[in-house]
């Protein structure tokens, strides 16, 4: 399965239409690419192998 390049100027628009968020023009850049930087440590965290044994937590305790 090849990878695609993620745009994340629609997820940027759609998202802060259904905030009804204004995103000035001039912050548009920097938000994307924060979502863009999210995104890959997302796809990090998701392709992490677990064991079969590991179950989730319902409380976080450190």
């Amino acid at each position: 399965m090849s990878e695609q390049a993620w745009d994340p100027q629609p997820y940027m628009q759609a998202t802060a239409d259904l905030l009804q968020l204004i995103i000035p023009p001039e912050a548009e850049v920097g938000v994307q690419e924060n979502l863009s930087r999210m995104a890959d440590i997302a796809r990090l965290v998701m392709e992490f192998p677990l064991a079969d044994g590991c179950e989730a937590a319902p409380t976080f305790q450190p």
